[in-house]
């Protein structure tokens, strides 16, 4: 994966653009790494680390950047605040040719 992906062990530390990284054997490109992608998957809004439960959690699934190698799947997701902001979660775009 570190010749593919933008993930931790590629060192760049920052998001990095479309077409970055080479096209894996099979034709498929940037499919990991960069950053956590939203889904629209929710959760339970009990979270175990705050008592607030007025807060609204969204998941994120993948890896990006800061994540290792070992870490990097595409079942792997994670819970969030729908309202935090970082430079490691966003989402991806895919266009279709026609």
């Amino acid at each position: 994966a570190k010749g593919y992906c933008n993930i931790e062990e590629t060192g760049i530390g920052d998001t990095t653009p479309v077409n970055f990284f080479p096209e894996q054997e099979m034709g498929m490109q940037d499919l990991f790494g960069n950053v956590y992608e939203w889904v629209i998957d929710s959760c339970d809004n009990k979270s175990p680390v705050s008592k607030r439960s007025n807060f609204e959690y969204k998941m994120v699934r993948g890896g990006s950047y800061i994540t290792n190698y070992q870490q990097i799947a595409p079942w792997r997701r994670f819970r969030f605040a729908n309202n935090y902001c970082t430079s490691f979660l966003g989402f991806r775009v895919v266009i279709e040719e026609n």
